[in-house]
């Protein structure tokens, strides 16, 4: 993205290829029995898009931080977005578990 380069620091660019990247989602997507994917996602803002769709309790936080780990070892990222809905970050974070409302 040229806008970017020049507007400060950022992470290193990655050294795989689309079409390894491609082959090792596949390859993990074949790995838990999943449908794999064909092509990978692009959009106006992003040459790579990726969506991690998990169930409550089942390892995201501890997913995310293994792979920020991951990352900073093989390819010394510093910088990490991580994005979350926050009605279901409020919700979770509920003693009684009920949906987000104005008077909690």
């Amino acid at each position: 993205m040229e806008m970017f380069e020049d507007s400060g620091f950022k992470n290193g660019d990655i050294i795989l290829t689309e079409q390894q990247i491609l082959q090792n989602i596949q390859e993990a997507q074949r790995l838990q029995n999943l449908p794999q994917s064909p092509s990978l996602i692009k959009n106006k803002v992003s040459s790579l898009n990726l969506d991690v769709e998990m169930e409550t309790g089942t390892g995201k936080t501890y997913c995310y931080i293994k792979t920020i780990f991951e990352m900073n070892k093989r390819f010394g990222w510093i910088k990490f977005i991580i994005v979350v809905p926050s009605i279901a970050t409020v919700s979770n974070g509920r003693p009684d578990g009920c949906c987000y409302n104005s008077g909690w």
